[in-house]
């Protein structure tokens, strides 16, 4: 973990507003454990673990990393910027530490009902916020995709809220968030149907990444 958080703030000790002004697409990428990953001796833990670790350099110095982030616990976040999910799926999954089943992947294109992808100076601050993540169980129905756009749309307006995104992809969706209330968040979103039904789930997690990634002041 530690070597995780040393690398995402060198990244963006080196992250130039020309490496993210131009105008494309971003892919959001959740990096998280596996569980059920194949038990290795350490000289194979860290040779995987040393590749892993170029592979994301590459993308940084291929101008393809624009953000990166870990969580509290492990994983962690990316955001690229490529011209297609297939080429962000392409050049992520051609890391040796994901092909060895050590980490989990999902790519989703991005809509930013709140927030947007800001260049980080070299000198910043890194801070935690609150993450949500709302997962589909299953295909949403149009109308439940709706009600979960109506709920993106409503944190977008408070002011707390960092960044509010939908993944149209896969249905789900984040809100990033400066209010550090837990309880509260779990209070209102247990009161929404479709989570009550069981049809979307949620986590939340304490995400740490520089001040300012998301435009906010």
């Amino acid at each position: 973990m530690k070597i995780f958080v040393l690398f995402f703030i060198i990244i963006f000790i080196s992250l130039s507003y020309s490496q993210i002004a131009d105008k494309t697409n971003y892919y959001f990428v959740f990096l998280r454990s596996n569980p059920d990953k194949e038990k290795l001796c350490e000289v194979k833990v860290n040779a995987l673990q040393e590749a892993h670790m170029k592979n994301i350099e590459d993308l940084h110095k291929a101008g393809k990393l624009v953000a990166a982030g870990p969580f509290d616990g492990g994983g962690g976040i990316f955001i690229l910027k490529s011209g297609s999910i297939e080429e962000s799926t392409s050049d992520f999954m051609s890391d040796p530490a994901i092909k060895a089943n050590r980490f989990r992947v999902d790519i989703h294109p991005v809509k930013f009902y709140k927030g947007k992808i800001c260049p980080v100076g070299e000198e910043y601050e890194m801070v935690t916020y609150k993450f949500i993540e709302f997962i589909p169980q299953s295909q949403l129905s149009n109308c439940c995709a709706q009600e979960l756009n109506s709920v993106l749309e409503k944190y977008a307006e408070e002011g707390n809220t960092i960044a509010s995104l939908y993944f149209s992809d896969a249905g789900g969706g984040v809100v990033i968030s400066d209010r550090n209330n837990e309880d509260e968040f779990k209070n209102e979103l247990d009161k929404i149907e479709f989570i009550a039904e069981g049809k979307v789930n949620y986590t939340i997690r304490n995400l740490w990444i520089a001040k300012e990634t998301f435009c906010e002041e």
